[in-house]
């Protein structure tokens, strides 16, 4: 009797034990947070979900040295985009300051029509790298500092980039 309960108790444990290696799988889903590359510690944008997530960790003011890479093309088509930038309350210390590698696919669709400064896909760089990415879209301000990769950079890198519209 006892081997059995053993036995029993033992495969309660493992199954705990595996449902449990698979929480962060279905938490990560859950939060709407993009997956990781574990070689390099970027986010992986699949989708336009994952870049208005990444953008809003900037804009919001939540992580301005954050990396991503791009797994796939997106079509923004039908979004209304919003220059990833730095909160307003924050400063130019506060815009992207990380690296966005879009290795080498197409965002397409980006649509940006504003009165406002700092305009393009990425808003305001100061310290960012931003490479091997191709963008497709319109972008008219009769603000300053318009760009369709980037508005305005303070200081960072633009390497292998290009941009259509």
């Amino acid at each position: 009797m006892i081997k059995k309960q053993s036995k029993r108790f033992l495969s309660a444990v493992v199954s705990v034990i595996m449902l449990v290696s698979l929480l962060p799988s279905f938490v990560f889903a859950a939060d709407g947070i993009p997956k990781i590359n574990e070689e390099n510690g970027a986010y992986i944008i699949e989708d336009v979900k994952d870049l208005v997530w990444f953008g809003d960790q900037i804009t919001t003011g939540i992580s301005n040295k954050i990396n991503a890479e791009l797994a796939n093309d997106i079509d923004l088509s039908g979004t209304s985009w919003t220059a990833i930038s730095y909160p307003s309350s924050a400063g130019v210390s506060a815009a992207f300051a990380g690296t966005f590698d879009g290795k080498g696919h197409l965002v397409k669709g980006l649509n940006i029509n504003t009165t406002n400064s700092n305009q393009g896909f990425f808003g305001y760089v100061n310290g960012g790298t931003i490479k091997n990415l191709r963008v497709e879209g319109d972008v008219y301000s009769s603000g300053n500092f318009v760009g369709g990769i980037v508005g305005n950079m303070k200081s960072g890198t633009i390497e292998n980039c290009s941009f259509s519209g």
